[in-house]
């Protein structure tokens, strides 16, 4: 997924016994327990991103057969624009203001553009 500052859980993993037997799938918490529900597990920031283990049993046999899948989250991608301008030289300094847009959920930042003109050069 691609951060959009929601959680997102990790993946239904799916198996299936050739002889029908039911099969149990269980998903790793980062607290070292097991469950049963992928939607135990989530990531919001892209320092979130993780491996999950996964195992799967049956109830006629023993030990798990194992994977894994990753639970990623990707960078957004932000727009900076700083724009330029003119104008008839009044003696009064060249500004204007630039944008940052690609945020999510009310985040903001700000930003100075610098570099004025005053005069004309000789």
């Amino acid at each position: 997924k691609t951060y959009d500052g929601e959680a997102h859980k990790a993946g239904t993993a799916t198996a299936e016994d050739t002889n029908g037997n039911e099969l149990k799938i269980e998903y790793q918490k980062a607290d070292g327990s097991w469950t049963t529900n992928p939607a135990d597990i989530t990531a919001t920031d892209v320092s979130e991103s993780k491996t999950v283990n996964v195992r799967v049993s049956a109830e006629n046999y023993d030990g798990y057969v194992t994977g894994t899948e990753i639970l990623k989250i990707n960078p957004a991608t932000l727009t900076v624009v700083t724009p330029s301008d003119s104008k008839t030289y009044d003696g009064k300094p060249l500004t204007k203001a630039g944008s940052i847009s690609g945020f999510v959920k009310g985040e903001t930042a700000t930003f100075e553009t610098t570099g004025s003109q005053t005069e004309v050069g000789s």
